[in-house]
C-alpha cells in the first residue's frame, strides 16, 4: 500500500513538471509572437498594406495561442491543487481616479519562483473582484481577499504564508488605489475566471 501511494505521489509529481514545462514553453511562444508583430509594425520597408496584413494574420495566430494558453494554464491550475506544490497568482493593479484599472504586473508563483504571464488574465482577476461586491474598490478589494484567505486557512491547513494583500491610496495629485494582491491560483478555478 505505501509503495502505490509513493508511486502515484511520484507519477503526479512528473505531471506536475510536465504541465509546467508546456505551460512555460507556450508563454514563450506567446511572447515571441508577440515581439515578431511589433517588430514588424515598426518596420518601415515593408508597405504599408502588406504590413497591415501581416499584422492581422498574426494577430489571429496569437489570439490561438492565447486560447490554448488559458487551456493549458486551467488545467495546470487544477492539477497543482491536487498535488503538493504551491502555484499562486500575484498581480498588481492601480485604479487611476478609483476608475480606470491598469495592470501593472502579473505573475505566477510556482513553488516559490515567479513566472511572468499575460497580463489581462490579471485584469480579468481585478475586474471579477470589483464587479463582485459594493462599497469602495478598497472594501470590495478586501472583501474578497478576506474571504479567500478563509478559504486557503482551510484548504491549507492554516498556512496561510501564500496570501496576501498590500493596498496604498494616494490622494494627490490624483486618487489613485495601489493594490497587490497574491492568492492560491486555484481561486481562478473556483471562481471561473479563466
Amino acid at each position: 500500500m505505501g509503495n502505490d501511494l509513493y508511486l502515484h505521489h511520484l507519477f503526479q509529481e512528473k505531471e506536475f513538471w510536465n504541465r509546467y514545462d508546456n505551460l512555460k514553453e507556450v508563454l514563450r511562444h506567446l511572447h515571441e509572437q508577440s515581439e515578431l508583430v511589433d517588430r514588424v509594425r515598426r518596420e518601415e520597408i515593408i508597405p504599408e498594406q502588406t504590413r497591415e496584413l501581416a499584422v492581422k494574420a498574426l494577430s489571429a495566430d496569437i489570439e490561438q495561442t492565447r486560447r490554448l494558453f488559458t487551456e493549458i494554464f486551467q488545467n495546470f491550475i487544477s492539477g497543482a491543487a491536487a498535488g503538493l506544490n504551491r502555484v499562486d497568482l500575484e498581480t498588481s493593479i492601480t485604479l487611476v481616479d478609483m476608475e480606470l484599472l491598469e495592470v501593472n504586473r502579473c505573475s505566477l508563483w510556482v513553488d516559490g519562483e515567479p513566472w511572468e504571464i499575460p497580463m489581462d488574465i490579471g485584469k480579468k482577476f481585478a475586474e471579477y473582484i470589483l464587479a463582485k461586491g459594493e462599497g469602495t474598490p478598497a472594501e470590495i478589494i478586501t472583501e474578497f481577499y478576506e474571504n479567500e484567505e478563509h478559504l486557503s486557512d482551510i484548504r491549507l491547513g492554516g498556512s496561510l504564508n501564500r496570501c496576501s494583500l498590500q493596498m496604498m491610496e494616494e490622494t494627490y495629485p490624483a486618487r489613485n488605489l495601489h493594490v497587490r494582491l497574491r492568492l492560491p491560483a486555484q481561486c481562478l478555478v473556483d471562481h471561473h475566471i479563466l
